[in-house]
């Protein structure tokens, strides 16, 4: 079974709350956190709409966790020319995980590579998380 896990940013504290999500008909959103190692267990957490993203079931190769909204640096191994490294934005879209680069470094790329689903970003491309859309947009 694969594990569903959100994360968003507190509206009190800018701190990132990890768990269940759950939300209203007035647009409250909340976090119900599982574990911050701040006492906050089992305690729901009023988060940032806007800043909530789903866990990809994927791990960078730092073993992290990768969620939507994340940025992702992506080794695309190359047989004809040299290896290319992308920043790319975790996006959901048609039911699937998918890396989107909005800046290819001026770099001739296919146009596979600029939109690719997450999981085919497995061996031999090696990801890492950089940041995310929220802290560090400017990464893109």
């Amino acid at each position: 079974m694969r594990t569903i896990e959100f994360r968003g940013k507190s509206v009190e504290n800018d701190h990132w709350y990890y768990g269940d999500l759950q939300t209203n008909s007035i647009n409250d959103t909340w976090i119900s956190e599982l574990d911050c190692g701040e006492g906050y267990k089992g305690f729901f957490i009023n988060v940032k709409y806007q800043t909530v993203g789903q866990f990809t079931g994927k791990y960078d190769e730092l073993k992290n966790k990768i969620f939507e909204g994340d940025i992702c640096e992506v080794l695309y191994y190359n047989h004809s020319s040299p290896d290319v490294k992308i920043n790319q934005e975790v996006i959901f879209e048609n039911g699937c995980f998918i890396l989107r680069a909005k800046n290819h470094l001026g770099l001739e790329l296919e146009d596979s590579r600029l939109y690719v689903p997450l999981y085919y970003s497995d061996a031999p491309n090696k990801i890492k998380i950089i940041g995310n859309i929220h802290d560090n947009s400017w990464l893109l």
